[in-house]
């Protein structure tokens, strides 16, 4: 039948089977039914040859498993049987597939489809794509429709089915014919898999809806109020722990979902990073819950070019808008994973987009120590913004602080813990950040610890920068705060605190801006009873401001008034005769 079909005067194709090769009783049609046939009994042949010898393998394993267990109850003294040897090495593959696909003189495209059934069971998978990526190989014909086979299972619910069919996707991947249909197909599982991740978080929600929705037990008779309240709060905690748990094997099910519908596009990106803007896309239309779980998937993905960013950069420039979390996310897995200092084109990257999208300034904390200079003074007051009193701010100021001024291999720290904190000041100076902020930024100072507890700005160092900052033409109003901040959190002397405020009545204090004043009253009032003695030395017009910036520092101050000689309680008699009238 064979040298029938292949003579050229019967050959044809199956769609004219009918015409000059005789129809149904012709070469062709009588070589493809019983090749048909052949072929089919050929694949259970070699389903059923693979699944005997794993089971042999299995059984082999149990049998030496319990030999070697006996021998440990034993003892050392007993004699170990040898043990028996598997009949029969297990083979990777089983050739009797491939040989008849290679060997057939003629075999029709859609016939390599019959392979599918083998990707059906765990067992049988490899035998099914190594099978089909061969036949694929040394039979170009069926190329087509054995992609078609492979890239169907990309999808496949057993994750060693579907990693064995996008390898051998990938290797035709670069191939210009496929590209484009395999591309195609990457990013209509994804969709498919972010919109079964959108219906299963829809899912979890209402069931954790339905949770708290359940009537609460009713409480047993004769309980007092306390009791009433202790039994309450004890049906609250139990439902909060129903819905938790609720939320989180949800988590797991939408992960389920999106992670064996995004492999293939996520694969793709090793050799196309462009296609990463897909990625960016489908994230930025998800609800949160599948963002979440987003975050996580391509996690290993952009880990694994952390060392060259410069593949991923260009992607990370086209994001829509809703896909910030995950940029924001993939710069501080390449920051943290890449090189100690960030590379040119990932820094100038993101300060670009800062730029020109309007990003915050979460966005360039992880790149800090790739900034100059100049650049890293001009984004510490976008990075003093983000503080408001949670941790999670004071942890990423924390991180700014530390990568600006930790020196590197190869390269300096961008700033010396000196130089940012006296910027800290000057930016108060200029009013450009409001002050509670900077205040906020400079606690994150004085608290950075190491791991072992120890300060990261050393104690040294606040003194010199205080003792700079004296000298300044014009004092910074945060620079008396920070040094009540180093007598009460680093133990400094109280007499160093005392004489900064003696050196600034002596360059008349009251006579700067309110703002200084008036952090001079409150360090003032906090170094008492040891700033006392600076009363004398103070003009009248000064205390008295002071009290009126200041009311809580008027008792302590009458009190020492009152407790000196005639001539100094003349000099404060408006002190003594206010609180006489009163």
């Amino acid at each position: 039948m064979a040298v029938a079909i292949l003579d050229p005067e019967l050959s044809s194709s199956p769609s004219k089977q009918g015409s000059k090769s005789g129809g149904a009783c012709s070469a062709l049609a009588l070589y493809l039914r019983w090749s048909d046939r052949i072929f089919d009994a050929v694949i259970q042949c070699g389903i059923d040859t693979t699944l005997s010898q794993k089971a042999a393998a299995a059984a082999a394993a149990a049998i030496a498993a319990a030999e070697s267990a006996s021998a440990a109850v034993a003892g050392p003294t007993a004699s170990v049987p040898q043990q028996p040897q598997p009949p029969q090495q297990l083979q990777q593959q089983d050739r009797l597939i491939l040989n008849f696909v290679l060997d057939a003189p003629y075999i029709p495209s859609v016939a390599i489809k019959k392979l599918a059934v083998c990707l059906k069971h765990a067992d049988t998978a490899q035998l099914g794509y190594a099978s089909l990526e061969k036949a694929m190989e040394l039979r170009p014909p069926v190329v087509e429709e054995g992609m078609r086979v492979l890239l169907t299972n990309c999808g496949h619910h057993e994750r060693t089915t579907r990693i064995g069919c996008i390898r051998a996707v990938k290797k035709y991947y670069t191939t210009s014919t496929h590209t484009a249909t395999i591309e195609k197909w990457a990013q209509m599982m994804l969709q498919s898999g972010i919109d079964s991740a959108v219906n299963e978080s829809k899912r979890v929600a209402a069931d954790a809806a339905k949770v708290l929705q359940q009537p609460v037990e009713p409480l047993e008779p004769g309980l007092d109020k306390a009791q009433e309240q202790a039994a309450n709060e004890r049906a609250i905690e139990k439902k909060k722990a129903e819905v938790i748990q609720v939320h989180r094997k949800g988590e797991l099910e939408i992960e389920a979902c999106l992670v064996k519908q995004a492999e293939l596009l996520l694969a793709l990106c090793t050799r196309n990073m462009d296609l990463y803007v897909d990625v960016l896309t489908a994230y930025a239309t998800a609800p949160p819950p599948v963002q979440l779980v987003l975050r996580r998937v391509v996690t290993p993905l952009v880990k694994s070019v952390a060392a060259t960013p410069a593949k991923i950069v260009p992607a990370l420039t086209k994001f829509l808008a809703g896909a910030e979390s995950l940029v924001l996310r993939t710069i501080f897995i390449l920051s943290a994973e890449g090189p100690p200092v960030p590379s040119g084109e990932l820094v100038n990257a993101v300060l670009e987009l800062c730029d020109t999208r309007g990003l915050d300034a979460r966005f360039f904390v992880f790149i800090a120590n790739g900034l100059t200079k100049d650049e890293a003074l001009k984004r510490l007051g976008s990075v003093l913004m983000l503080l408001n009193g949670r941790e999670s701010q004071w942890n990423l100021v924390s991180e700014f602080y530390s990568r600006l001024t930790t020196p590197y291999a190869g390269s300096p720290s961008v700033l010396s813990p000196m130089e940012l904190l006296l910027e800290l000041h000057k930016m108060a100076n200029e009013g450009v950040v409001p002050m509670n902020r900077v205040y906020e930024g400079l606690l994150v100072y004085t608290e950075m610890r190491k791991p072992d507890g120890t300060h990261v700005f050393s104690t040294q160092v606040i003194v010199a920068a205080l003792k700079i900052l004296l000298d300044e033409p014009v004092v910074s109003p945060l620079m008396l705060r920070m040094a009540e901040l180093y007598y009460r959190k680093r133990s400094g002397p109280a007499g160093m605190v005392v004489s900064l405020l003696e050196k600034l009545v002596e360059r008349s204090v009251w006579d700067m801006s309110e703002p200084v004043y008036l952090s001079f009253a409150q360090c003032f009032f906090a170094m008492q009873p040891g700033s006392l003695g600076l009363v004398k030395q103070l003009p009248s017009d000064a205390l008295k401001k002071m009290v009126t910036l200041l009311p809580a520092v008027e008792p302590s101050v009458r009190n020492y008034v009152n407790g000196m000689n005639e001539s100094f309680r003349e000099k404060f008699s408006w002190l003594l005769v206010s609180h006489a009238q009163e």
